[in-house]
């Protein structure tokens, strides 16, 4: 098929039927990453950190008698 023809062909989108899903494409990500990201990603930080704070090799290392 020509350039001429893919205009008129159905099932075969041009460059005009890309734009619109770029854009949706682009609001859905900064709405998962401003919205929904932070609502429940900071609770996960949270989770995290007391993880982090536990330090669980310098406990096992204690139990040894080994001073991390």
């Amino acid at each position: 098929m020509g350039p001429a023809l893919d205009r008129h062909c159905p099932h075969r989108p041009g460059r005009r039927g890309r734009g619109l899903g770029n854009a949706a494409q682009a609001i859905l990500v900064w709405v998962i990453i401003g919205y929904v990201m932070p609502f429940f990603g900071l609770e996960l930080l949270d989770m995290a950190e007391g993880i982090a704070a536990f330090n669980l090799p310098a406990r096992v290392g204690h139990l040894f008698g080994v001073g991390l």
